[in-house]
Protein backbone atom coordinates (compact mmCIF):
# COMPACT_ATOMS: atom_id res chain seq x y z
CA UNK A 1 0.00 0.00 0.00
CA UNK A 2 1.42 3.60 -0.83
CA UNK A 3 0.34 6.24 1.55
CA UNK A 4 1.30 10.27 0.90
CA UNK A 5 1.30 12.66 3.63
CA UNK A 6 1.42 16.66 2.38
CA UNK A 7 1.27 19.36 4.68
CA UNK A 8 -1.40 20.98 1.46
CA UNK A 9 2.35 22.71 0.09
CA UNK A 10 5.28 20.70 0.89
CA UNK A 11 5.33 16.54 0.34
CA UNK A 12 6.40 15.57 3.93
CA UNK A 13 6.77 12.17 3.65
CA UNK A 14 5.78 9.27 0.47
CA UNK A 15 7.06 6.17 0.62
CA UNK A 16 5.53 2.25 0.35
CA UNK A 17 5.02 0.27 3.17
CA UNK A 18 7.19 -2.60 1.14
CA UNK A 19 10.26 -0.74 1.65
CA UNK A 20 9.86 -0.75 5.08
CA UNK A 21 8.35 1.93 6.28
CA UNK A 22 5.12 2.41 8.26
CA UNK A 23 3.08 5.00 9.34
CA UNK A 24 0.69 4.73 12.74
CA UNK A 25 -2.26 7.68 12.43
CA UNK A 26 -2.94 8.87 15.54
CA UNK A 27 -6.56 10.67 16.16
CA UNK A 28 -5.86 11.42 19.82
CA UNK A 29 -7.42 14.82 20.37
CA UNK A 30 -7.39 15.15 16.64
CA UNK A 31 -3.77 16.68 16.80
CA UNK A 32 -0.61 14.27 15.83
CA UNK A 33 0.10 11.99 13.11
CA UNK A 34 2.92 9.87 14.16
CA UNK A 35 5.06 8.13 11.59
CA UNK A 36 6.37 5.19 12.73
CA UNK A 37 9.80 4.26 10.91
CA UNK A 38 10.85 0.90 11.22
CA UNK A 39 14.24 0.04 9.19
CA UNK A 40 14.55 -3.87 8.47
CA UNK A 41 18.18 -4.44 9.95
CA UNK A 42 18.55 -1.14 11.66
CA UNK A 43 19.46 -0.78 15.34
CA UNK A 44 16.57 1.71 16.27
CA UNK A 45 13.33 3.23 15.42
CA UNK A 46 12.45 6.46 15.01
CA UNK A 47 8.53 8.01 15.49
CA UNK A 48 8.34 11.48 14.46
CA UNK A 49 5.21 13.77 14.87
CA UNK A 50 4.01 15.85 12.81
CA UNK A 51 0.50 18.38 13.02
CA UNK A 52 -2.44 16.72 12.07
CA UNK A 53 -4.16 19.98 11.29
CA UNK A 54 -4.25 20.01 7.48
CA UNK A 55 -2.84 17.16 6.58
CA UNK A 56 -3.79 15.11 3.35
CA UNK A 57 -3.36 11.69 3.66
CA UNK A 58 -4.04 9.79 0.26
CA UNK A 59 -4.03 5.99 0.35
CA UNK A 60 -6.14 3.31 -1.31
CA UNK A 61 -7.88 2.71 2.11
CA UNK A 62 -10.07 5.63 2.19
CA UNK A 63 -7.76 8.00 4.60
CA UNK A 64 -8.18 10.33 2.19
CA UNK A 65 -10.98 11.25 3.72
CA UNK A 66 -9.56 11.44 7.41
CA UNK A 67 -9.04 15.68 7.35
CA UNK A 68 -12.39 16.11 5.50
CA UNK A 69 -14.15 14.09 8.16
CA UNK A 70 -11.93 15.87 10.94
CA UNK A 71 -12.96 19.37 9.76
CA UNK A 72 -16.64 18.70 9.81
CA UNK A 73 -16.53 17.14 13.38
CA UNK A 74 -14.34 20.49 14.34
CA UNK A 75 -17.21 22.83 13.14
CA UNK A 76 -19.55 21.15 15.01
CA UNK A 77 -17.97 21.18 18.05
CA UNK A 78 -17.51 24.95 18.05
CA UNK A 79 -20.90 25.36 17.29
CA UNK A 80 -21.66 23.56 20.15
CA UNK A 81 -19.47 25.58 22.28
CA UNK A 82 -19.71 28.81 20.75
CA UNK A 83 -22.43 30.91 20.12
CA UNK A 84 -21.31 31.26 16.59
CA UNK A 85 -22.56 29.25 13.08
CA UNK A 86 -19.43 28.54 10.21
CA UNK A 87 -21.05 29.21 6.79
CA UNK A 88 -21.24 26.48 4.60
CA UNK A 89 -18.81 26.57 1.90
CA UNK A 90 -20.25 28.26 -1.64
CA UNK A 91 -22.72 30.38 -0.26
CA UNK A 92 -22.73 34.40 -1.83
CA UNK A 93 -22.09 36.82 1.36
CA UNK A 94 -21.88 40.32 1.12
CA UNK A 95 -20.62 43.63 2.86
CA UNK A 96 -23.57 45.92 3.75
CA UNK A 97 -23.39 49.19 1.63
CA UNK A 98 -21.98 47.24 -1.33
CA UNK A 99 -22.75 45.81 -4.70
CA UNK A 100 -19.89 42.95 -4.21
CA UNK A 101 -20.78 39.63 -3.71
CA UNK A 102 -18.29 37.22 -2.21
CA UNK A 103 -18.39 33.21 -1.39
CA UNK A 104 -17.87 31.02 1.57
CA UNK A 105 -14.87 28.37 1.69
CA UNK A 106 -14.33 25.42 3.80
CA UNK A 107 -11.60 26.33 6.37
CA UNK A 108 -8.73 24.46 7.21
CA UNK A 109 -8.11 22.07 10.44
CA UNK A 110 -5.28 25.20 10.59
CA UNK A 111 -7.91 27.77 10.67
CA UNK A 112 -9.94 25.85 12.89
CA UNK A 113 -7.77 25.76 15.47
CA UNK A 114 -6.86 29.49 15.22
CA UNK A 115 -10.29 30.27 15.38
CA UNK A 116 -11.00 27.86 18.18
CA UNK A 117 -8.27 29.87 20.14
CA UNK A 118 -9.66 33.04 19.65
CA UNK A 119 -13.02 31.74 20.36
CA UNK A 120 -11.37 30.61 23.64
CA UNK A 121 -9.76 34.29 24.23
CA UNK A 122 -12.57 35.55 23.53
CA UNK A 123 -15.09 34.72 26.16
CA UNK A 124 -17.24 35.81 27.34
CA UNK A 125 -18.32 37.66 24.18
CA UNK A 126 -17.88 34.87 22.05
CA UNK A 127 -20.59 32.74 24.23
CA UNK A 128 -22.54 35.55 24.67
CA UNK A 129 -26.39 34.68 24.21
CA UNK A 130 -27.19 37.66 22.40
CA UNK A 131 -27.43 37.05 18.27
CA UNK A 132 -25.23 34.38 17.12
CA UNK A 133 -22.71 35.52 15.27
CA UNK A 134 -21.79 34.10 11.21
CA UNK A 135 -18.18 33.06 11.01
CA UNK A 136 -17.64 33.36 7.11
CA UNK A 137 -14.35 31.95 5.50
CA UNK A 138 -14.10 33.87 1.96
CA UNK A 139 -12.84 32.04 -0.73
CA UNK A 140 -12.04 35.62 -3.17
CA UNK A 141 -8.75 37.65 -2.10
CA UNK A 142 -10.29 41.10 -1.20
CA UNK A 143 -8.89 44.63 -2.08
CA UNK A 144 -6.25 45.72 0.33
CA UNK A 145 -4.36 43.43 3.25
CA UNK A 146 -7.37 42.62 4.98
CA UNK A 147 -7.10 39.02 6.82
CA UNK A 148 -10.40 39.85 9.22
CA UNK A 149 -13.46 42.01 9.41
CA UNK A 150 -16.28 42.45 11.42
CA UNK A 151 -19.96 43.28 10.05
CA UNK A 152 -22.18 44.50 12.69
CA UNK A 153 -25.14 43.57 10.58
CA UNK A 154 -25.26 40.81 7.98
CA UNK A 155 -28.72 39.77 6.47
CA UNK A 156 -29.88 40.41 10.45
CA UNK A 157 -27.38 39.60 12.41
CA UNK A 158 -23.49 40.35 13.14
CA UNK A 159 -20.65 38.41 11.29
CA UNK A 160 -16.99 37.81 11.09
CA UNK A 161 -15.73 37.12 7.54
CA UNK A 162 -11.89 35.97 7.94
CA UNK A 163 -10.18 36.38 4.17
CA UNK A 164 -7.58 33.83 2.76
CA UNK A 165 -4.70 36.43 3.57
CA UNK A 166 -5.45 34.60 7.29
CA UNK A 167 -4.30 31.48 6.07
CA UNK A 168 -0.74 32.86 6.01
CA UNK A 169 -0.88 33.18 9.88
CA UNK A 170 0.07 30.68 12.80
CA UNK A 171 -3.22 29.30 14.21
CA UNK A 172 -1.97 30.36 17.38
CA UNK A 173 -0.31 32.53 19.59
CA UNK A 174 2.15 29.93 20.77
CA UNK A 175 3.46 29.49 16.92
CA UNK A 176 4.20 32.97 16.41
CA UNK A 177 7.31 33.63 14.70
CA UNK A 178 7.76 36.72 15.68
CA UNK A 179 10.71 38.63 17.38
CA UNK A 180 10.11 40.66 20.00
CA UNK A 181 11.21 43.88 17.99
CA UNK A 182 9.12 42.80 15.79
CA UNK A 183 6.06 42.27 18.38
CA UNK A 184 7.16 45.76 20.18
CA UNK A 185 6.86 47.92 16.84
CA UNK A 186 4.03 45.89 14.74
CA UNK A 187 0.94 45.89 17.34
CA UNK A 188 -1.81 46.62 15.33
CA UNK A 189 -0.42 46.37 12.09
CA UNK A 190 1.94 42.77 12.14
CA UNK A 191 -0.17 40.04 13.95
CA UNK A 192 1.35 37.12 14.76
CA UNK A 193 -1.22 34.41 14.75
CA UNK A 194 -4.92 33.92 13.53
CA UNK A 195 -5.86 33.83 17.04
CA UNK A 196 -4.49 37.25 17.67
CA UNK A 197 -6.87 38.33 14.51
CA UNK A 198 -9.79 36.90 15.80
CA UNK A 199 -9.67 37.98 19.33
CA UNK A 200 -9.04 41.99 17.84
CA UNK A 201 -12.81 40.93 15.72
CA UNK A 202 -14.37 39.94 18.87
CA UNK A 203 -12.81 43.16 20.46
CA UNK A 204 -15.22 44.56 18.00
CA UNK A 205 -18.18 42.27 18.85
CA UNK A 206 -17.43 43.65 22.50
CA UNK A 207 -17.54 47.47 21.18
CA UNK A 208 -20.73 46.68 19.42
CA UNK A 209 -22.88 45.46 22.70
CA UNK A 210 -21.48 48.32 24.46
CA UNK A 211 -22.37 50.93 21.60
CA UNK A 212 -19.21 52.26 21.62
CA UNK A 213 -19.74 53.91 18.79
CA UNK A 214 -23.12 55.31 19.07
CA UNK A 215 -23.44 59.09 20.09
CA UNK A 216 -25.74 58.11 23.28
CA UNK A 217 -23.22 56.16 24.29
CA UNK A 218 -20.32 58.76 23.72
CA UNK A 219 -19.07 58.63 26.94
CA UNK A 220 -17.35 55.48 26.51
CA UNK A 221 -15.97 57.16 23.22
CA UNK A 222 -14.89 59.70 25.79
CA UNK A 223 -13.31 57.21 28.40
CA UNK A 224 -11.16 56.32 25.34
CA UNK A 225 -10.02 59.18 24.64
CA UNK A 226 -11.95 60.70 21.32
CA UNK A 227 -14.05 63.67 20.74
CA UNK A 228 -17.07 63.42 18.82
CA UNK A 229 -18.19 65.11 15.34
CA UNK A 230 -21.25 64.06 13.71
CA UNK A 231 -21.50 64.29 9.94
CA UNK A 232 -21.50 67.19 8.59
CA UNK A 233 -23.91 67.03 6.08
CA UNK A 234 -24.83 64.82 2.90
CA UNK A 235 -22.52 62.31 2.53
CA UNK A 236 -20.40 63.10 4.57
CA UNK A 237 -19.36 60.70 7.99
CA UNK A 238 -19.13 61.30 11.69
CA UNK A 239 -15.56 62.09 12.65
CA UNK A 240 -13.30 60.96 15.80
CA UNK A 241 -10.44 63.24 16.57
CA UNK A 242 -8.56 61.80 19.39
CA UNK A 243 -7.83 64.66 22.70
CA UNK A 244 -4.58 66.26 22.80
CA UNK A 245 -2.34 66.20 26.14
CA UNK A 246 -1.26 69.44 25.00
CA UNK A 247 -5.10 71.10 24.87
CA UNK A 248 -5.01 70.23 20.92
CA UNK A 249 -7.17 67.62 19.06
CA UNK A 250 -5.79 65.28 16.70
CA UNK A 251 -7.49 63.47 13.58
CA UNK A 252 -6.11 60.83 11.55
CA UNK A 253 -4.91 61.65 8.03
CA UNK A 254 -2.84 60.24 5.60
CA UNK A 255 -1.21 58.01 7.31
CA UNK A 256 -0.43 60.60 10.60
CA UNK A 257 -2.29 63.17 12.73
CA UNK A 258 -3.12 66.27 12.30
CA UNK A 259 -3.32 69.17 14.90
CA UNK A 260 -6.79 70.43 14.86
CA UNK A 261 -9.41 72.94 17.13
CA UNK A 262 -12.32 71.35 18.43
CA UNK A 263 -14.33 72.05 15.68
CA UNK A 264 -12.02 69.78 13.24
CA UNK A 265 -9.97 73.04 11.69
CA UNK A 266 -6.35 71.98 11.22
CA UNK A 267 -4.00 74.02 13.16
CA UNK A 268 -0.63 74.65 12.56
CA UNK A 269 2.97 74.03 14.97
CA UNK A 270 1.43 77.87 16.85
CA UNK A 271 -1.92 76.56 16.93
CA UNK A 272 -3.25 79.17 14.75
CA UNK A 273 -5.58 78.33 11.70
CA UNK A 274 -3.99 76.39 8.49
CA UNK A 275 -4.89 74.55 5.72
CA UNK A 276 -4.19 70.93 5.72
CA UNK A 277 -1.58 70.66 3.70
CA UNK A 278 0.39 73.34 6.24
CA UNK A 279 -1.28 72.37 9.18
CA UNK A 280 1.16 70.36 12.05
CA UNK A 281 1.17 66.65 11.67
CA UNK A 282 2.72 64.09 13.86
CA UNK A 283 3.32 60.09 12.84
CA UNK A 284 1.18 57.51 14.52
CA UNK A 285 4.33 56.35 16.81
CA UNK A 286 4.11 59.86 18.41
CA UNK A 287 0.92 59.96 18.79
CA UNK A 288 1.39 57.98 22.31
CA UNK A 289 3.12 61.39 23.40
CA UNK A 290 0.39 63.51 22.58
CA UNK A 291 -2.82 61.85 23.19
CA UNK A 292 -4.67 62.31 26.71
CA UNK A 293 -5.46 58.19 26.81
CA UNK A 294 -2.57 56.73 24.32
CA UNK A 295 -3.71 53.66 22.79
CA UNK A 296 -2.11 50.36 23.05
CA UNK A 297 -1.60 49.91 19.26
CA UNK A 298 -0.98 51.75 15.92
CA UNK A 299 -3.92 51.17 14.56
CA UNK A 300 -6.37 53.94 16.65
CA UNK A 301 -8.14 55.58 13.63
CA UNK A 302 -11.37 55.57 15.83
CA UNK A 303 -12.82 54.73 19.04
CA UNK A 304 -14.30 51.40 17.73
CA UNK A 305 -10.76 50.14 16.64
CA UNK A 306 -8.89 51.74 20.25
CA UNK A 307 -11.64 49.12 22.28
CA UNK A 308 -11.02 46.50 19.89
CA UNK A 309 -7.33 46.17 19.86
CA UNK A 310 -7.30 47.49 24.26
CA UNK A 311 -9.59 43.92 24.58
CA UNK A 312 -6.79 42.05 22.26
CA UNK A 313 -3.68 42.80 24.05
CA UNK A 314 -6.14 42.85 27.79
CA UNK A 315 -7.46 39.37 26.97
CA UNK A 316 -4.09 37.78 25.03
CA UNK A 317 -1.76 36.74 27.54
CA UNK A 318 0.03 38.08 30.62
CA UNK A 319 3.04 40.10 28.46
CA UNK A 320 1.25 41.89 26.32
CA UNK A 321 -0.92 42.89 28.72
CA UNK A 322 1.63 44.03 31.24
CA UNK A 323 3.24 46.04 28.27
CA UNK A 324 -0.39 47.45 27.83
CA UNK A 325 -0.62 48.82 31.03
CA UNK A 326 3.17 49.88 30.72
CA UNK A 327 2.42 51.75 27.49
CA UNK A 328 -0.84 53.29 28.35
CA UNK A 329 -2.63 53.18 31.92
CA UNK A 330 -5.28 55.14 31.15
CA UNK A 331 -6.91 53.00 28.39
CA UNK A 332 -5.50 49.75 30.48
CA UNK A 333 -8.23 50.99 33.52
CA UNK A 334 -11.17 52.05 30.93
CA UNK A 335 -10.84 48.47 28.64
CA UNK A 336 -10.72 46.25 32.38
CA UNK A 337 -13.66 48.08 33.56
CA UNK A 338 -15.89 47.15 30.68
CA UNK A 339 -13.79 43.37 30.03
CA UNK A 340 -15.28 43.37 33.74
CA UNK A 341 -18.56 44.40 33.30
CA UNK A 342 -19.14 41.89 30.80
CA UNK A 343 -18.16 39.17 32.69
CA UNK A 344 -20.22 39.95 35.63
CA UNK A 345 -23.27 40.00 33.04
CA UNK A 346 -22.56 36.91 31.32
CA UNK A 347 -21.06 35.02 35.10
CA UNK A 348 -23.24 37.12 37.93
CA UNK A 349 -22.14 39.06 41.09
CA UNK A 350 -22.79 37.84 44.94
CA UNK A 351 -25.07 39.10 46.95
CA UNK A 352 -22.72 42.41 47.58
CA UNK A 353 -22.45 43.23 43.96
CA UNK A 354 -19.02 41.23 43.95
CA UNK A 355 -17.93 39.59 40.70
CA UNK A 356 -18.59 36.06 40.67
CA UNK A 357 -15.03 35.61 38.52
CA UNK A 358 -11.93 37.96 37.20
CA UNK A 359 -10.11 37.73 34.21
CA UNK A 360 -6.57 36.57 35.13
CA UNK A 361 -2.96 38.03 33.72
CA UNK A 362 -3.18 35.37 31.83
CA UNK A 363 -6.32 36.10 30.05
CA UNK A 364 -8.41 32.71 31.27
CA UNK A 365 -11.57 33.71 33.53
CA UNK A 366 -11.23 32.08 37.05
CA UNK A 367 -13.54 32.29 40.30
CA UNK A 368 -13.39 35.21 42.50
CA UNK A 369 -11.30 33.54 45.03
CA UNK A 370 -8.38 35.58 47.31
CA UNK A 371 -5.57 33.58 45.57
CA UNK A 372 -7.22 34.94 42.11
CA UNK A 373 -7.25 38.42 43.53
CA UNK A 374 -3.77 38.27 45.18
CA UNK A 375 -2.74 37.22 42.04
CA UNK A 376 -4.25 40.00 39.94
CA UNK A 377 -3.01 42.57 42.80
CA UNK A 378 0.64 41.08 42.86
CA UNK A 379 0.35 41.60 38.68
CA UNK A 380 -0.77 45.03 38.95
CA UNK A 381 1.50 46.62 41.43
CA UNK A 382 4.61 45.64 39.18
Amino acid sequence: MSIKITDQTNEIQSSNTAGGISYEISAADNALLIASRSFAGAQENSRDTYPLRDLQIIADNGLAETSEQTVEQKIQNLEDTYNAEITPPGRPVGIPESAMLYTTRQPTLSELEGLEAGLMRSLPTSADSGARISIQFIAEEPTGNSRASYLPEQNGGPAIQIWPAARNFPPTQAEDMRSDEQRENGRGSLRGSLEEIITHEYGHRAADNLDVLFEENSQIASELGFHHLPASGEGQSDRWLVRGVDGYFYEEFAGGWTRADRNGNPLNADGQPSDRKQAFRITDDQLNEFAEVPPSSQYAVNPNEVFAEGMLYFRLNEQERAAMGDRTPALYEVIRKYDQMEIDRNYGTDSAGNPRYLRLPNGSINRNTSDSRAQLSEFERR
